[in-house]
């Protein structure tokens, strides 16, 4: 019995002790506001930002989009901070410079603004920026690709080890359109096992792959079930997990597919702010400002 008072007394010691901590921090923070504009324009501008403190750790804000290393923001974010010192990294896709610096939180309020400049308009010479591949939460999509400056993605909402809509009703028109030129496909779904990852595009209606094993059954039994249906895309990736990206998995799939292309790179990001990850898909991305191909970048 006192045994069970001691730990009892010390679990609400740790408690209170860490409620202070919280109430000390909130009472100290101060609000820092962050305003992005295009260029010489005065209207907001869609971006993503790489936060954090001297020690390294990323600052995640409570009501915006966050992964990893970094959130999302529509050109205004509010956060509050604690006193000391904090860099940042700013950017939106190839298209635009990037921006990097560091600032002081002190007792009062901060406003920053800051400006991005285009380097190339590659839509306005009939080129948009993709994403093939993007694992993320269907309510925060629209402001992913405002970000990233994408005007497609297609966005895996199912997958191997989930299918969401098994419970949930199927949408009447699987490509959302919006602002225009952007557009995304919400159906698109992934076959990611032993031998690599097909990516699928135009479908109605999910593949039932959830529960497959690692080899059976063959990824070719469901590449025949797409075959059935018009207008789809399949995209080869990560042929045979990596170890041998252009492997004999491609070999028997490609036959399969109605429309296939080969993706080179899948995911990337950065490992500290201002310093860009270094991958095909990125090369390919800069090489195309230059060369006039597509460009690409990732939202993973």
């Amino acid at each position: 019995m006192k045994g069970l008072t001691a730990r009892t007394g010390a679990r609400l010691a740790s408690f209170v002790c860490g409620w202070l901590l919280l109430c000390t921090d909130r009472s100290t923070a101060s609000r820092v506001e962050l305003i992005l504009f295009d260029g010489g324009g005065n209207s907001p501008l869609p971006c993503r930002v790489h936060l954090e403190d001297t020690s390294g750790r990323p600052i995640k804000p409570t009501a915006l989009p966050w992964w990893r290393d970094h959130f999302v923001c529509d050109g205004r974010a509010v956060l509050e901070l604690a006193p000391g010192a904090y860099r940042y990294a700013i950017e939106r896709g190839p298209e635009y410079s990037s921006l990097s610096g560091r600032f002081e939180v002190s007792d009062t309020p901060l406003r920053m603004t800051n400006r991005l400049a285009r380097l190339v308009d590659l839509a306005r010479e009939g080129w948009w920026c993709g994403d093939t591949h993007v694992h993320r939460s269907l309510q925060d999509i629209e402001l992913l690709m405002r970000a990233e400056d994408l005007h497609v993605a297609g966005v895996q909402t199912w997958w191997n080890k989930t299918n969401p809509w098994r419970t949930t009703a199927l949408p009447s028109q699987s490509i959302v359109r919006f602002e225009g030129t952007r557009f995304y496909d919400l159906m698109s779904g992934e076959d990611e096992r032993g031998g690599g990852a097909l990516l699928y595009f135009g479908l109605k209606e999910p593949l039932l792959i959830a529960g497959a094993k690692r080899e059976f059954p063959s990824a070719v039994k469901f590449l025949k079930e797409a075959r059935k249906r018009e207008q789809v895309w399949v995209d080869v990736e990560k042929h045979s997990g990596g170890t041998r990206p252009w492997g004999w998995p491609a070999d028997w799939w490609t036959p399969w597919a109605l429309r296939t292309t080969t993706c080179i790179a899948a995911v990337c990001w950065r490992t500290k702010p201002g310093a860009a990850a270094v991958t095909a898909r990125n090369i390919l991305a800069r090489l195309a400002m230059g060369f006039g191909r597509k460009t690409s970048t990732t939202m993973r």
